[in-house]
């Protein structure tokens, strides 16, 4: 075959290979548009699943008690809504936003929120979709919603800090505890509530009290339950009553085997503070408060007998007005001026005693 027949065949050729590429580029391309083409028919199904409410609003141009939209929070099924508080729940009109066909009871409708309503979404297919709206009126700051109320839990006997924590019938609530009709003790560092004594530590000192120089007392610090009166922050018995001078210095011997409830007057701190000011050394209290019980038990460990000489019937101990101090015997002379320039009586004859006590009643231990 010649070379230029050869070419005429190759040339004859060509369209023929050229159409048949074409034809399976083309059927190729139309593949790749086919497969990235959606399915109509399952587009069309997912459509028809959708029942979801995306959007619950009551707006402000719609209800007059509102000056500002209230836009529901929702977390499928439930729907809630706070309002100002005294907004009225009877006729409020909800914009609704929804996926579906169709929404009960139907957006702008008017409704009576003062009870949860229900509203169902329903799909093309029938199938549906339930919320529940709820609408809670909105408390001003530094009030809690308690049922229907809003409540100050800082100062509510029937709510005390925190819904539904009622007060008992004796006692009222302040800043948020229970506290009984007891004064504040007001100390050089810290003022601490008081509360009623239980009727058994009454009992005690009943044959002990008169209406002079031994009242009966009425209010304790429970120790198990120390509260500072200003802040309402629970305390324990190392908060200082002073600079240098500690709840638990004035009545360690009383916990150690009594009772939680003592009593210590502000004026023995004053006192006692004054004098470890002046003498600017470090005082140790030897004892303080005592129970009638634990005063019994101090005479019997004297002389064998709940009273005798030297151990009085009736203490300043016992009213928490009363401290023994270790001190020196060579420094008497010494912190006895001080003790009176802080207004204080003291004894001697059995250790450094110091009280301020309303009444001279003696020297007791």
């Amino acid at each position: 075959m010649s070379i230029s027949h050869a070419s005429r065949v190759v040339r004859a050729r060509l369209p023929i290979l050229s159409s048949a590429l074409l034809v399976a580029l083309s059927a190729c391309s139309q593949q790749v548009a086919d497969q990235a083409q959606p399915d109509a028919s399952l587009a069309s199904d997912a459509t028809s699943l959708e029942h979801v409410i995306t959007s619950f609003t009551f707006r402000a141009a719609d209800n007059p008690g509102l000056t500002v939209d209230a836009v529901g929070d929702i977390s499928a099924p439930e729907i809630s809504v706070s309002v100002p508080r005294g907004t009225d729940l009877t006729s409020l009109i909800p914009t609704v936003t929804y996926l579906g066909e169709a929404l009960t009871p139907a957006s702008g409708t008017p409704q009576d929120f003062s009870a949860p309503v229900s509203y169902i979404v329903t799909a093309a297919d029938g199938s549906i979709g339930s919320y529940r709206v709820s609408v809670q009126p909105l408390c001003a700051d530094g009030l809690t919603l308690c049922d229907a109320d809003c409540v100050d839990v800082q100062s509510s006997d029937a709510s005390c800090g925190a819904c539904g924590y009622a007060c008992p019938s004796d006692e009222h609530c302040d800043a948020g505890v229970c506290v009984g009709a007891c004064p504040t003790l007001d100390f050089p560092s810290v003022s601490l509530r008081t509360v009623p004594a239980p009727d058994s530590l009454l009992a005690e000192y009943a044959s002990l009290s008169d209406t002079s120089c031994n009242p009966m007392p009425r209010c304790f610090i429970d120790t198990d339950n120390i509260i500072d009166a200003h802040t309402g922050e629970r305390l324990d018995t190392s908060v200082h009553l002073s600079s240098n001078l500690t709840l638990s210095d004035f009545v360690h011997t009383e916990l150690e085997s009594w009772g939680p409830y003592v009593l210590v007057a502000p004026s023995i701190v004053e006192v006692v503070q004054a004098i470890r000011s002046r003498s600017g050394r470090a005082l140790a209290i030897v004892s303080g408060y005592r129970s009638p019980a634990h005063q019994r038990e101090v005479c019997r460990s004297m002389c064998g007998a709940d009273s005798c000489p030297g151990c009085e019937r009736v203490t300043r101990h016992e009213w928490g007005d009363a401290v023994d101090l270790e001190i020196a015997p060579e420094h008497y002379s010494e912190y006895r001026g001080y003790a009176r320039d802080a207004g204080a009586g003291t004894c001697l004859d059995r250790g450094f005693h110091i009280d301020t006590r309303p009444c001279a009643l003696g020297c007791p231990p």
